[in-house]
């Protein structure tokens, strides 16, 4: 059997659709059960790598799943996946897991190298209780900081370096200060997500610090903290 050419799809977000991805994939599937056996030798498979920070099922923050197409409709399916709400990247078949110990706590990433080369480095440790501190200040952050894009030139051995000093510089970003900022657009703390199909649900920014509480993701002294501090609007 010949070996098919493998990528991964790297889909980085927040509350994404899984029905909506579902519903895609299962198109390609149909597309490829209905090709001739020697056709389908000639497809290339996909992994998708799907990474939710904020998911409403914690325990299934990252999960994976892989379909194969014909080659042809691969810029087809890299031009609708960069359509959804998030940041969509296809990968070369190979990945890294680098690491770092700040304050005898230690953190893994991910590793993938895009098809034009560039590194991304993602933080993965969301499961691990003594991790939460990174994901809590990950969600005032601006999307394009929730993930450290390494120049190709970078020396693989330079990875765990320059990892530990991208989390060094979320664990300290100071999120008072931050939601104090009067020149961030308030609409920016506002999440919007799908429930069921039924339609958009919009959470307002004191809405969202409760779902945090309730989710574990802010303790409630933080959320007292930053009422007392600045009143219910922050």
């Amino acid at each position: 059997m010949v070996q098919r050419e493998q990528y991964y799809g790297v889909l980085y977000g927040r509350r994404i659709n899984r029905k909506h991805l579902e519903r895609i994939w299962n198109k390609f599937h149909y597309y490829y059960f209905r090709l001739p056996e020697e056709e389908q030798q000639d497809c290339c498979e996909v992994e998708f790598e799907l990474m939710d920070y904020i998911d409403p099922h914690p325990v299934r923050y990252n999960y994976s799943v892989c379909i194969a197409i014909k080659k042809e409709y691969l810029p087809r399916l890299v031009e609708i996946m960069k359509g959804i709400p998030g940041e969509f990247w296809l990968c070369k078949y190979t990945h890294g897991h680098p690491s770092a110990e700040i304050n005898q706590i230690a953190y893994e990433g991910m590793c993938y190298k895009t098809i034009n080369d560039t590194r991304l480095i993602f933080f993965v440790g969301q499961l691990y209780d003594e991790n939460k501190a990174v994901l809590h200040q990950l969600q005032y952050l601006p999307e394009e900081k929730h993930y450290l894009e390494i120049d190709p030139s970078m020396r693989v051995g330079n990875l765990d370096e320059a990892f530990a000093e991208w989390i060094q510089g979320v664990l300290d970003v100071d999120m008072i200060d931050i939601c104090r900022n009067k020149s961030l657009d308030p609409s920016q703390f506002e999440v919007k997500y799908k429930e069921e199909d039924n339609g958009d649900t919009c959470l307002s920014l004191e809405e969202f610090m409760e779902e945090l509480v309730r989710t574990g993701e802010m303790t409630r002294e933080q959320l007292d903290q930053l009422v007392l501090k600045y009143g219910k609007g922050c």
